[in-house]
């Protein structure tokens, strides 16, 4: 709606896009685990315990860490 609000969106994308980067980085590209990305996108909303996460362990590949961490971000 202003430009303001679309700069903040756009930063918003490029951010979710660099913390997956540093994290496929920092493991040489092998891959991320689930738990660490969905902890990363969900960081800025988590207030003591409204946000449970549980499920398996899960290593995802670089191209399905970064199309859901856009995604997770998106919503």
């Amino acid at each position: 709606q202003t430009l303001d609000a679309y700069v903040g969106v756009i930063k918003g994308r490029i951010g979710a896009m660099a913390r997956t980067h540093e994290r496929l980085s920092g493991s040489k590209w092998a891959g991320v685990d689930i738990a660490t990305l969905v902890n990363d996108e969900v960081a800025a909303y988590r207030r003591g315990d409204n946000c449970t996460l549980s499920g398996p362990d899960l290593i995802l590949e670089p191209d399905v860490a970064q199309a859901l961490a856009f995604t997770l971000h998106e919503l």
